[in-house]
């Protein structure tokens, strides 16, 4: 367990390790030491450098790899939070797969209407993009292509503010950021034809009768 947390803290306690190690390296030289002293305190001052290069080239590499860990963990959530904002409003298996999931966003069928709680759940999708992007930048930068996949979930956050949302535009932000995901996640798999999907119903009463299962009362 680290005693220092912060990145910043970190690089505190290696710089003063180097701080220390020099000037236990200098001293005897600055001082006019005996050599039998001044011996000792520089081969001192030289391992506590060598230690602090060390613990720090360690201490980054171990950062990095909880970083990418931490960010593929916020993709595989987003991911899943897009499948049941999907399945609420197209419909298909309860578990989408992901060709059915990507067959379900294709721009070759028709949209039905939206329903103010799917309407939300994709607000939701726009909205935590945009934190996600904020808030965890290191985490979400340690993993190659993570940003960009926020980046075309958050553009759903701006119709909230514009006071509507486009179907279309809708789809093809939810789509590009699930391809981009599934790609992340070595997921990929060519999109399903939406015809061939079971349970495909993206009316108004099969959404609400969705959003109720989804909450778990049976609505």
């Amino acid at each position: 367990m680290r005693l220092v947390s912060s990145s910043k803290g970190r690089l505190l306690v290696a710089l003063g390790f180097v701080a220390l190690g020099t000037g236990l390296a200098v001293a005897p030289w600055l001082l006019g030491w005996e050599w039998s002293v001044g011996g000792f305190l520089t081969d001192l001052g030289s391992e506590l450098l060598g230690l602090a290069l060390t613990v720090s080239i360690l201490d980054y590499f171990f950062e990095q790899r909880r970083l990418r860990a931490e960010g593929r963990r916020l993709a595989w959530d987003t991911f899943h939070q897009i499948e049941r904002a999907v399945w609420v409003w197209q419909g298909g298996p309860l578990r989408l797969e992901t060709d059915e999931l990507l067959g379900l966003l294709r721009g070759d069928e028709a949209l039905h209407e939206l329903t103010p709680s799917t309407q939300g759940m994709l607000l939701g999708l726009g909205i935590r993009g945009r934190e996600l992007l904020k808030g965890k930048r290191e985490a979400v930068a340690a993993v190659s292509g993570l940003s960009d996949a926020l980046a075309e979930l958050s553009g759903l956050a701006r119709f909230g503010e514009s006071g509507g949302i486009s179907l279309s535009a809708a789809r093809d932000a939810v789509a590009a950021s699930a391809r981009a995901l599934a790609e992340i996640l070595d997921l990929a798999a060519p999109p399903l034809s939406a015809r061939l999907i079971r349970g495909r119903d993206g009316s108004i009463e099969a959404q609400k009768r969705r959003y109720g299962l989804r909450l778990g009362d049976g609505a």
